[in-house]
């Protein structure tokens, strides 16, 4: 900040205004003008000053040891042996973290790189068994009965058990049922149960100063009194695969997952607006400086810090529909006189529910189905492959249906009422969008096993832009959509080859 705040000196040279202004204090001998309109244009010694910034040396490891049995030792029903697994694992997980002496401080402006020493163990034992039923009888040509159970024993997290139970019936030769109920978990990792304070300054509008732009430090921080999340799941499915069809597939599964106790962190700028809406609960995390002497009566102090960090607090509900299907035929089979075989794919997610309620006492129940920065109600992918040895052609696409940028955000232009726990924006709309990616690849070499090829592919065919969108932090601002769903980089070329001996 300091190097690229360059002025004109009393001598006529360029050099940081903090040497040259009226308060000594504030000097930082060795300070090097940047500039920052192209790197060719920087000093060595400039960009050294910047570049002495905060640094961070971290390793990861795991150790793990484990083994398994498996076989079918013996048999209850006509339809087949049981088949048994049991299965048992030990493992450490470990961080050692070392970062510079100013960050240590919280010295630097924007970033504090802060590293950390922790373990957690891990064991875990599993008995998964499968039971043939029935097979080939007049109402099944088959029935399967799964089951399996897991205890696991994390030394910070506590023990848990999990479990799954599932049934697949193969009404006739075209259709299968499946069904399967399970509870499960995710564990917090090391880094959600350990990690220390860190601050980072920053600014954000501040609602209760009339939106005034107010830099403070943001703080994150780990939490040792964290347990798994749990999650109750529900799966429905029928496969259909046509005699008369061949090549054909086709598959619909619903799913109902139920997730208590979530692992989530605020982010900072929620943290305020939802204490700016009233949930004391998120305003014991806000802190302000001291109200100077001799302002006006009601005056707020400004923004000190805001601190964030995991919790056992959230709730989500999600439910759905995926949809897949396929078909892959010889063109001969078609047309006798076309060569080559055509694959083609489709797989689709109607998302009904995805609640999130973050467990603060206050309008917390958010739904997010349709909001694009969640979840958008539906999401399609195609595929289709054309090979003729040794060519093969791919043609891929990808739709989202339009949507909300955001939950927290409704769009309101004039005379906007005040919803609680919302912000508003010109729009919060935004259009479906729709991707392309074509990859061609030529096979020069076969023998046997080994092989050869070159390939090449286009991402993003069309040049598709992502569309605007309001800025979810702060609500007032635009810019193109960044969310992972869309491609922020354009039209964009590879090219390789690829061999396996």
């Amino acid at each position: 900040m300091a190097a690229i705040d360059a002025v004109r000196t009393p001598t006529g040279s360029i050099g940081c205004r903090v040497n040259f202004d009226t308060n000594a204090t504030n000097d930082m001998p060795g300070c090097v003008p940047y500039n920052v309109f192209g790197t060719d244009v920087v000093s060595n010694e400039a960009f050294a000053w910047t570049q002495d910034g905060p640094r961070l040396s971290q390793t990861v490891g795991q150790n793990v040891f484990g083994g398994a049995i498996t076989g079918e030792p013996f048999q209850i029903f006509d339809a087949g042996p049981v088949s048994v697994a049991l299965s048992g694992e030990f493992r450490k997980d470990t961080i050692h973290g070392f970062n510079d002496p100013i960050s240590a401080t919280f010295g630097w402006f924007s970033t504090q790189m802060t590293g950390f020493n922790a373990k957690q163990t891990v064991k875990e034992g599993a008995l998964e068994v499968l039971v043939p039923v029935v097979k080939d009888v007049p109402w099944a040509r088959s029935l399967d009965v799964s089951a399996a159970v897991r205890a696991t024993d994390y030394s910070v997290a506590g023990f848990e058990t999990t479990w799954k139970v599932g049934a697949t019936y193969q009404v006739v030769d075209d259709v299968r049922l499946r069904l399967t109920q399970s509870r499960d978990i995710r564990a917090p990792n090391l880094q959600d149960l350990f990690s220390p304070p860190i601050g980072n300054n920053n600014t954000t509008p501040d609602p209760f100063r009339n939106n005034a732009s107010s830099q403070y430090r943001q703080i994150t921080r780990g939490n040792t009194t964290l347990v798994s999340e749990k999650a109750n799941t529900t799966g429905i499915g029928v496969v259909y695969q046509p005699a008369w069809f061949d090549g054909f597939s086709m598959s619909i599964d619903f799913y109902r997952i139920k997730n208590k106790g979530a692992v989530a962190s605020p982010s900072f700028a929620y943290v305020l607006q939802q204490c700016f809406a009233g949930v004391q609960a998120y305003c014991a995390q806000v802190t302000r400086n001291p109200v100077p002497d001799g302002s006006p009566p009601g005056t707020i102090g400004t923004l000190q810090s805001i601190a964030t960090g995991p919790q056992n607090q959230a709730s989500t509900t999600a439910q759905g529909v995926d949809y897949e299907v396929s078909y892959r035929t010889a063109l001969s089979d078609l047309v006798d006189s076309w060569n080559g075989n055509l694959a083609a794919r489709v797989v689709a997610t109607n998302v009904l529910d995805r609640i999130t309620d973050s467990g603060i006492a206050g309008p917390t129940r958010v739904q997010n189905a349709a909001g694009i920065g969640n979840s958008p109600r539906w999401g399609v992918n195609t595929q289709v492959t054309y090979s003729l040895d040794p060519v093969r052609l791919t043609f891929i696409n990808r739709f989202i249906s339009k949507g909300r940028q955001s939950s927290t955000l409704y769009g309101c232009v004039s005379s906007c009422p005040t919803i609680t726990g919302l912000q508003t924006a010109d729009t919060n709309n935004l259009p479906s969008y729709f991707l392309s990616s074509l990859t061609a690849t030529y096979r020069f070499y076969q023998d046997g096993d080994a092989n050869a090829e070159a390939y090449f592919n286009v991402d993003n065919l069309f040049d598709k832009v992502p569309p605007v969108a309001p800025n979810q932090i702060a609500g007032a601002t635009y810019g193109l959509a960044t969310n992972p769903m869309y491609d922020t980089l354009g039209r964009r070329f590879r090219a390789g080859i690829r061999f396996q001996m």
